[in-house]
């Protein structure tokens, strides 16, 4: 790609009638020069569908820098943002540090996700439990086998809030990460 084309998607990413487009865009390139800049989207005061794209788009550009990854716990505390920027957040930051075993920056991310398990929103809780199985969290096991048996919200006309924990369950199982407690 040109720097021409890349200033204009740059440009698109900040515009809601364009961020789908862009944010598409990068993903299929795999232009991770630009994760300072789509951070800052997603930080800013954007309009909300244009924040969720530039999340989910950290998401896919993965793994994270440490930037990233403080711009999406940033969003994830922040009060103002909107339950679908969070959920989008949240998907984003499991991908952002899945390919981490442990250590500080994975333990941060798996406490946060932990913290929101109890979230009423089926929206918030189904990304969680998505995020912990991407994570392979084995601290989450037990939690999320409570929410097997006894979450069977439908998310989005997916699969079912338990559905879902049930595959991070075989996600832990298969390769467990991070400490035990």
């Amino acid at each position: 790609m040109d720097s021409i084309e890349k200033a204009r998607l740059l440009r698109g990413l900040a515009l809601e009638t364009e961020c789908v487009e862009a944010a598409k865009a990068f993903s299929l390139l795999k232009d991770r020069s630009i994760l300072d800049r789509v951070t800052e989207v997603m930080c800013g005061e954007a309009p909300a569908r244009t924040r969720e794209m530039a999340a989910w788009l950290l998401g896919e550009l993965s793994p994270g820098t440490d930037s990233t990854i403080e711009g999406l716990h940033a969003v994830l505390n922040d009060p103002e943002a909107t339950e679908a920027l969070r959920a989008q957040v949240i998907e984003s930051l499991g991908n952002q540090v899945s390919h981490l075993k442990g250590g500080e920056t994975y333990e941060r991310a798996a406490d946060a996700l932990i913290a929101l398990l109890d979230e009423p929103s089926v929206e918030i809780r189904y990304n969680v439990v998505f995020a912990l199985g991407t994570l392979r969290c084995r601290r989450a096991r037990p939690i999320l086998e409570r929410i097997a048996s006894e979450d069977h919200r439908r998310y989005r006309g997916l699969e079912t809030v338990s559905e879902n924990a049930r595959f991070s369950i075989e996600c832990i199982d298969c390769e467990p990460h991070g400490r035990q407690d």
